[in-house]
């Protein structure tokens, strides 16, 4: 990988919609080699998903939230299932230290909070911390492995 593959890379993470044509004119370079190396980093698994982010709050869901889970009663596989299962789960993350699972959630309230925390205090220590505003999102790094 190169700082020509960086400069796509940051591009696309900016704007996962900007096409090929866009990508070549900012950075100087014939279209078709621009997606060869898209293709490249795809086939690399460097990118593993054009995708998009949707607003929670435009779609319902104003109250973000993190739960950590810890001393859990019941097989595990279990509880991820059951976590799955309930409604605006965003991720669920395996950590190290005391807590097992960070899962990220939006509610449409704070009821809905209460409910999705009522549905698992029972298998697992779980606790809430809402979200008050969000700093910053999906912030770029670049590679380590790649070439000036």
């Amino acid at each position: 990988m190169d700082s020509i593959d960086v400069q796509i890379l940051k591009l696309l993470h900016d704007n996962s919609r900007a096409s090929i044509t866009q990508i070549s004119e900012t950075i100087e370079l014939s279209r078709s080699s621009v997606n060869e190396r898209i293709n490249k980093l795809v086939e690399q698994d460097i990118i593993e998903k054009f995708s998009l982010r949707i607003s929670n709050k435009n779609i319902g869901y104003p109250i973000i939230f993190y739960a950590t889970i810890r001393n859990i009663k019941i097989d595990e596989q279990v509880l991820i299932d059951k976590i799955k299962a309930l409604t605006n789960v965003i991720n669920i993350d395996a950590v190290t230290g005391n807590i097992n699972y960070i899962v990220k959630a939006a509610t449409a309230s704070i009821e809905d909070l209460d409910y999705f925390l009522n549905q698992i205090k029972d298998i697992c220590k779980v606790e809430a911390t809402i979200v008050l505003h969000n700093v910053e999102q999906d912030l770029f790094r670049e590679p380590l492995n790649s070439k000036k």
